[in-house]
């Protein structure tokens, strides 16, 4: 297709084909020619696409999960697309492009519009925190925070503001010298930290240090503790005004003293859920509160009741069929329909080890962080990634050049050379790294064209992706 051609379509009709383009096909579209690559690292192309209906994704039968698997015996971790679905067969693997400095593994913060949150403090002080597009393999790593004392504990919570269209992490620090609370919002418009600590409305609740994150409704959700009282309740942070609110909780909950009890929130189904593990001599029971209607504390349904044994390690989280993802000793996987009250063992590599740790998130494909500009046409800020070169591939068409790089699906690096006949040469380089490195001209400032080797294999090389789209 001569870029030409696309000056004439309209907008609407641009963005109505390359909505409907897989993933991995776009990240090509960029390498085509420069008006390909403005449009489809554009932020409001970014939003169409990550906006776009359901029917038009080409995987648009099956939702996907988003599942890590670390491997304590080969300190290893492992990420994987998969879909949600009876087969939980994968949809593809993933490059885990990050190495703990403590020799672990990284904490999932959260996940959101394709976004992960990790953070490299599971067993250290750290303040090691990115965010992360596995889709697209590109990551922005955030500035160190403004507390970084020796001794502290810290809650960290990952979303998205719809009105502004921001990414946020949210960090709540208390400090043991200074008996305090100090709470940080990290804005990836900004690509700086703020301290909000006077403006937060946090008071008198108590928030388990690292404890996991439910986001939902705009806002992330704890499990927490009221200091004055001592009774349990949610603490969300909404992510537009920046402020905490309490949820209540059903009576009783987190409450027992006859037995070890851990609670935790999730997002069952679209609505906020707790899930509830009580541990006796012996035996050990797990619960699944759901709130039927948001804010209301008497929509508070118990939805599930399950007695198990030692062989269960813990719950990983939900499906969208309601089914529960099971960690079992042993490194497998399993998953508990409530209706049917059986356990099916799913097919994951746990690379044979005694001991694992699964996360699991319900996961959307999105171009999210892809380009110079993210989202908010905001520059991204971060350190860039370590740039490792995978299996390299060499075509030649005529008298024309083509280099690249990629790993699985992705392309790393792309290089297009015109004949040196043409005196034209143009360098366009893609790379993991905290946005698009623009493209190196040497001769004149032109980009490639279709017309440079119309009818050559790598030609058709590059446009394959488009054959089943009616291009």
């Amino acid at each position: 297709m001569d870029r030409q051609i696309l000056d004439y379509l309209p907008q609407e009709v641009l963005i109505d084909i390359f909505t409907r383009v897989p993933i991995k096909s776009l990240l090509l579209c960029t390498l085509v020619c420069k008006s390909w690559h403005t449009f489809v690292t554009d932020p409001s192309f970014v939003i169409a696409h990550l906006n776009r209906p359901r029917t038009l994704s080409h995987n648009n039968a099956h939702d996907l999960i988003l599942l890590r698997n670390y491997s304590e015996q080969r300190k290893e971790e492992v990420y994987s697309l998969r879909f949600d679905d009876e087969s939980f067969r994968e949809y593809q693997k993933i490059e885990f492009p990050f190495k703990s400095a403590a020799n672990d593994f990284y904490r999932v913060v959260g996940c959101c519009n394709g976004v992960v949150c990790i953070t490299d403090d599971q067993f250290r002080y750290a303040h090691d925190t990115v965010l992360w597009n596995p889709s697209i393999r590109k990551s922005v790593t955030l500035p160190k925070p403004r507390i970084s004392e020796a001794k502290f504990e810290h809650v960290m919570g990952f979303g998205f503001d719809r009105k502004t269209n921001d990414y946020k992490v949210v960090r709540i620090v208390y400090i043991e010298s200074r008996k305090r609370l100090e709470i940080d919002v990290y804005r990836f418009s900004s690509g700086s930290w703020e301290d909000i600590s006077r403006s937060g409305g946090l008071g008198f609740y108590s928030i388990r240090k690292k404890a996991p994150q439910a986001y939902l409704y705009g806002a992330v959700h704890w499990f927490a503790t009221d200091k004055r009282s001592g009774h349990h309740l949610v603490v969300s942070f909404d992510m537009g005004d920046e402020l905490f609110r309490p949820i209540v909780v059903p009576d009783g909950v987190g409450t027992d003293l006859s037995c070890l009890v851990s609670v935790r929130p999730a997002v069952f189904l679209g609505d906020l859920a707790l899930i509830e593990c009580k541990i006796s001599t012996g035996q050990e029971n797990w619960s699944v509160w759901v709130m039927r209607e948001y804010g209301v504390a008497e929509s508070w349904t118990e939805n599930l009741c399950l007695e198990v044994g030692q062989v269960l390690e813990r719950m990983v989280g939900f499906r969208e069929s309601g089914e529960l993802l099971v960690e079992m000793s042993g490194g497998k996987l399993l998953s508990y329909d409530p209706e049917t009250e059986k356990f099916t063992e799913l097919e994951v590599d746990s690379n044979v080890s005694i001991l694992t740790w699964f996360h699991a998130e319900s996961y959307k494909e999105s171009l999210v962080l892809l380009g110079r500009h993210g989202l908010l046409g905001s520059q991204v800020h971060g350190e860039k990634n370590r740039v490792e070169r995978a299996g390299t591939r060499k075509r030649k068409a005529r008298k024309n050049l083509l280099y690249y790089t990629d790993n699985d699906v992705h392309i790393r690096e792309a290089t297009l050379m015109r004949s040196s006949a043409m005196d034209m040469r143009t360098k366009v380089v893609l790379q993991d790294c905290a946005g698009v490195e623009d493209h190196v001209q040497e001769g004149r400032k032109e980009s490639f064209r279709a017309d440079v080797f119309p009818n050559s294999c790598a030609w058709r090389r590059m446009m394959s992706p488009f054959c089943s789209y009616g291009f």
